[in-house]
Order: structure tokens, then sequence, then C-alpha cells
């Protein structure tokens, strides 16, 4: 017969032991446990549990870094004994290959992750993780390399404003600009420079280069008209952006070009007419040109200009006002300009350069004039009665030298015709009218100009050319209310 030992291991049977005797059972079970092996309650050996030894070895190390730290993570073991973990490290320009160190002994976590922050950038580092339990550490995982990139360069404040910005013109078509750079600490930084260009200054700023790329402190603005005046303005570029501008700097190109005349035209009223010019002019106070340096013509009868005047808004213009006669609906019309002198003066027609206009001739104009001939004259009334009255006075004066004239022939023929005894009149001799105004006396002289003619004998007859010339005499026909220009 046999005896048996009922063992309990872990509260339930685990061994039927045979009959030859208790203490070999207990050898037995000895023996398994140090083995690291365990009898189940049917005779079948097993594994020891986890809580019996050190911790299983985590695996597939892996994680990501920057240039300022490195992050790992792995797999959960399964082993809820493990309590911790320890990180090795390997610094591959200080330590040989497989001298890892211990980085961090115990992380005091069972998380499947850490961050390593004790690092520099562009170095490489290598780890493994090993798993830790109350009976000690598991074996190393696998590796997991990390080759940190360099720092990246630190991001700037936004550039100072340049400094000391000129702009000055070379010839007609270049201005040229300068400046200095930025001061303070990213004055190194710069790598470019924004320039805006306006044509007031103030508004309306574009850009003449959105960025130089270049740390050049000079630029050219090219192919510019004549005489043109532009604003300027830099801003320095850095990584951070583009800083605040600099002061503003302006030129004006080289104008050598004179004005010309670009188009003309005469006023609904007739009486004043517009030259404009292809670009503006520099005419104020004093330094408008004479009246006597234009001539305008209507239909090829002369026009006189009252007055030269400039008109505000109009700078590019020059009016001619007090046109006499007015300038009749329909008329041609020409102008003429003659520049004072060969040289740039300033009582002439002159851009803002100091260009005088060249001369121009019979150049034709643009007839807007409402004007008629009825208008003309109704408008004019009072010129024509003072230029009436001019010509009666200027007439009457010829008539009377005239009568003078005729009154010394008659003495030279009376004393004529008593020397020869026969004192005859004059063959269809009539009396000469004087206007108003005349002297009828003749010249108070008493002929000290009259001619002196010769004595002849007596009885000599009159000559045909000792008779009064009627050719001499004229007849004027004063009309106060036409005046002579418009006839």
């Amino acid at each position: 017969m046999h005896s048996s030992l009922g063992a309990r291991l872990n509260g339930r049977p685990a061994l039927a032991v045979p009959a030859f005797g208790r203490r070999w059972a207990l050898l037995a079970i000895a023996t398994l446990f140090v083995a690291g092996l365990t009898l189940s309650v049917d005779g079948r050996v097993g594994a020891q549990g986890p809580s019996s030894g050190p911790p299983a070895t985590p695996t597939g190390l892996t994680g990501t870094f920057t240039h300022e730290s490195v992050s790992l993570s792995w797999d959960d073991p399964g082993d809820p004994s493990i309590t911790s973990y320890q990180i090795l490290r390997l610094q591959r320009d200080v330590h040989r290959l497989g001298d890892f160190q211990i980085h961090v002994d115990d992380t005091n976590s069972s998380a499947t992750s850490y961050v390593d922050t004790a690092v520099e950038a562009g170095t490489s580092y290598v780890y493994r993780v090993k798993a830790r339990n109350s009976f000690g550490l598991s074996e190393r995982s696998s590796f997991f390399n990390a080759d940190l990139p360099a720092a990246p360069e630190p991001t700037p404040d936004l550039p100072d404003p340049p400094a000391n910005l000129t702009a000055a013109a070379t010839g007609e078509t270049l201005i040229v600009l300068s400046w200095s750079a930025p001061e303070g600490a990213d004055a190194s930084s710069i790598l470019g420079y924004r320039i805006e260009v306006s044509a007031n200054g103030e508004t309306s700023w574009v850009d003449l280069a959105a960025n130089t790329e270049s740390t050049a402190t000079t630029h050219a603005h090219t192919d510019l008209a004549p005489g043109a005046r532009w604003h300027y303005r830099v801003s320095a570029i850095n990584a951070a952006g583009t800083g605040a501008p600099s002061n503003i700097a302006s030129a004006t190109t080289d104008d050598r070009t004179p004005p010309r005349l670009a188009s003309g035209a005469v006023g609904t009223s007739g009486d004043t007419l517009e030259l404009r010019f292809n670009e503006p002019l520099d005419l104020g106070a004093g330094r408008l040109p004479l009246v006597s340096a234009f001539t305008v013509t209507a239909d090829g009868v002369p026009i006189a200009v009252g007055a030269v005047r400039v008109v505000s808004g109009h700078p590019q213009s020059v009016f001619l006002t007090g046109l006499a006669p007015a300038i009749r609906q329909g008329q041609a019309v020409s102008v003429s300009y003659a520049d004072p002198t060969s040289g740039n003066d300033e009582a002439a027609i002159q851009d803002r350069a100091g260009n005088d206009a060249a001369s121009f001739s019979g150049q034709l104009l643009g007839n807007e004039s409402t004007a008629t001939s009825s208008s003309v004259r109704g408008s004019t009334a009072e010129r024509s009665a003072s230029l009436s009255a001019t010509a009666t006075q200027q007439i009457g004066a010829l008539l009377a030298a005239k009568a003078r004239r005729t009154a010394a022939q008659r003495k030279v023929s009376s004393q004529l015709l008593d020397e020869a005894g026969a004192a005859q009149p004059l063959e269809d001799e009539e009396p000469v009218q004087q206007p108003p105004g005349a002297n009828s006396a003749g010249d108070a002289g008493g002929g000290r100009n009259q001619p002196q003619v010769p004595s002849r004998p007596a009885g000599q007859q009159l000559e045909p050319t000792d008779r009064v010339d009627r050719s001499e005499l004229v007849t004027v026909d004063i009309r106060a209310d036409v005046t002579p220009a418009v006839l």
C-alpha cells in the first residue's frame, strides 16, 4: 500500500506524493522551486510567475528628437511587477561603441516613455532601456539612435531704419540713391532693402524694389523723364521682416528741353485765347513775357493783345486777354511768339527748369468763339467812339494843312494875275470845307513857309502848271459808330 501526502501550493493541491515518504516529496518541491519551475495539481511542470524574479525586457524602443530634446517610447512588457525603468545612453563623440552609461538610473514611473532634455544640439546619441522591479533589472532593450540637428540661428528683432538717405539726379533720366546701413545689434543680419518711391512724398508709395536681396547701400532709378521730381524712402529687411522706413529724400532730373506749344484755342467770348504747352510752366509776377512778344491774327487781320496772364489750375497754359477787336465765330486764328533773347531769361515763357520756350510763328488755333459781327460791334462801341474821335482829329489836322497850302497857292496866283493885268478867278475853283476844329485863319506864321514864286512880265498868261491840282483835295466821311479795324 502506498501513503499519500497532500501538499498545497498557492492554496491548492500541487503535488501527489508517492508512498515512499514525506521527506523525498519535500526535497523534490524545493528542487523545482530553485529551478524556477512549479508543479500543477495535475503534476505538470510550468514556468515560475513574474513576481518571483527580474522583470521582462522592454521591446520596440523608438523615438523622435529636435535640436534640444529626445523623446523615447517603448512597448509595455506586460509585466505587472515592473515599477520603473532605467535609461542608458551613449554619446558617440565621447564614448566607445557599446560603452553605455546610466543616464537615468530610475525613472520612478512605470510609464513607457521618457523625454531627455539634457542634450546638446548637433550631437549624436544612442539609447537603450531596462525594466525594473523588486527583484532587479531586466536585460537591455534594442538600440535607438538620435542624431540631433544643429540649433537654428536665433530670430532677430526687426531692423532699425537706414540712416542718411540721399537722392541725387544725374542727367535727365537717372536718380542715384545712397544711405547708411541701420545701426544696432541686428545690423549684421540684413538680408536686403525695400525701396519705395512716390510722386508727392506723402501718399501713393509704391515699391521701386520690394527686396534688393543685397546689402549694398546704393540704388539707381533709371529711365526717368526730364524734369521729373521723385521722393524716396528705404527700409531694411532681415529674418524677422521689414523694419521702419528711413527719412525721405527727393531729387529732380535735369531738364534741358524747352517747352513747346501743344495746342491753343480762342474762348467763347472771343476776347481771350489760351496757349497750352507740353509741360508745367514757371510763370509768376514779374516773369511773364511782354504783350509785344505775341502776334495774333484773325482772317489775316492783326488783333491787339491787352495782357498776358496765368490762371490758377492751368499750370501748362498762358492766356492772352483783352483781344481787340474780339475774334468772331468762324474766323481763322493764328498766333506767333518771339522769345525775347537767345538765352534763358525770366521775361519769357519758361518751364520749371528755367528753359525758355522756342519762338514759333503762324500757329493755327482752335476757335470756340460764339461772338458775331453785331455782338463784337456792340461790345466795342466805346472803343470805336474813341478811335473815331482820334481819327477825326488826325483828319482835321490834315485838312487844315491842306487849306493853308491852298491859300498860299491862291495868293501866288493873285500876284501873278495882278502883274499880268488879267486877274481872273481860277477855273473850277471851289472853297475848301474844313471839319470842326480846323484852323480857318490859315497859318499864323503869315506865310513863312510859303514857296517863293519868281515874278514875270506883265501880260504874261498863267500856264496850266500854275493851276491848283484838285487831286490834292480829299473828302472824308467819319462814322463814329464804326470801328475801322472791324470793317
